[in-house]
């Protein structure tokens, strides 16, 4: 009878390990591009819709896992696949006008237009925590409220603790939902080329 139970035990689990396994199979690559395709309809930005997994697709799927709450794997099993196939398309917290929205619990920016329409890229924004760099002790700090841009910088501009390159102009105004940021994020990088006064809209 031990004998008996032992061997079903086994059975059993071995058939929920070939399940679990079946569903973290990679896809094909008529799945990707429908994947990719799928993502970018939906407003993640994923880049050329192609078929090939590449790093645009990798931070589409990162920027899908965090709007949905998913595991943050960055890996396109048939789980993900199926997931992004029956998603809604995220929607903009504040409404349907031409603004940027950073949703600090998700760990997204969302860039709305006039029509309700979203694109949406992953971010890490500051965790409240101290950092050193460069000989001085500094707090990773996202702020929360509304701004507006007045001026954005083109070119490479230093910050801390690196560089970023912006190539375009257009203003649009900033919004930082009020949400907790993540334990394990880093600091912001998302508007650090932008040069913001606080104003109340």
């Amino acid at each position: 009878m031990k004998t008996l139970l032992t061997i079903c035990v086994f059975l059993i689990s071995t058939a929920s390990i070939a399940t679990a396994q079946q569903r973290a199979a990679t896809v094909s690559r008529a799945q990707t591009r429908e994947a990719e395709s799928r993502l970018a309809e939906m407003g993640y930005w994923s880049g050329a819709v192609d078929g090939v997994f590449d790093s645009a697709s990798h931070a589409a799927l990162i920027a899908f896992q965090k709007w949905e709450g998913r595991p943050l794997t960055g890996k396109l099993t048939t789980e993900e696949f199926e997931a992004i196939r029956t998603a809604a398309p995220p929607k903009a917290r504040d409404g349907a006008y031409e603004h940027v929205e950073v949703d600090l619990d998700r760990q997204v920016l969302l860039m709305a237009d006039d029509h309700g329409g979203v694109r949406v890229l992953p971010v890490s924004t500051g965790t409240g925590k101290e950092f050193f760099y460069d000989g001085q002790m500094s707090v990773a700090y996202t702020p929360r409220g509304r701004f507006v841009v007045y001026e954005k910088g083109v070119g490479w501009e230093n910050n801390v603790p690196g560089s970023m390159y912006s190539r375009t102009t257009s203003a649009a105004a900033l919004r930082f939902t009020e949400a907790t940021a993540s334990p394990h994020s880093r600091p912001a990088m998302a508007a650090s080329a932008y040069r913001c006064l606080p104003r109340v809209m």
